[in-house]
Order: structure tokens, then C-alpha cells, then sequence
């Protein structure tokens, strides 16, 4: 995907733990995205964050039911 230039938190990027994520049809970590950071072109289902484009806000985190985001500097 592309680079989002204005990305200002590259060590804040936080992932998708393949263990809690239910692959969701409907994934409300990925429509709450306003960066669009989600791709989903894992074989498995299991959403893909691009850290081009996330700026490190969190509304996924809040968003995901199962706690399958994970914030960085926290333990899987």
C-alpha cells in the first residue's frame, strides 16, 4: 500500500494477535479506522494493520470486542 507522509508514530503502530482475532466478516476494528489502515490479504482472514498509513490513534483497540488489537509495549 502506500505511505501516509504526515505519519508521525511509527513505534506506535499496534498489531492484530492472530490467537484472539475471530476474523470478524463485519471487523469493527476496520470500519473504525479514519486512516484506512486496515487490509485484509492474510490467507486466514486476520485483518493486516499497513503502518503507512495508521497515525497511532486506537479507535480499533477500543473498537475490537475480543481484544485482538494489541498496543505496543504491551504483552501479547
Amino acid at each position: 500500500m502506500g505511505h501516509n507522509p504526515s505519519s508521525l508514530w511509527d513505534d506506535v503502530v499496534p498489531r492484530v494477535d492472530p490467537v484472539r482475532c475471530q476474523r470478524c466478516a463485519d471487523c469493527p476494528p476496520m470500519a473504525s479506522c479514519s486512516a484506512q489502515a486496515f487490509r485484509r490479504d492474510d490467507p486466514d482472514g486476520i485483518p493486516v494493520i499497513d503502518e503507512g498509513f495508521c497515525f497511532g490513534c486506537y479507535s480499533c483497540a477500543d473498537a475490537c470486542t475480543y481484544g485482538a488489537i494489541i498496543l505496543p509495549r504491551q504483552a501479547p
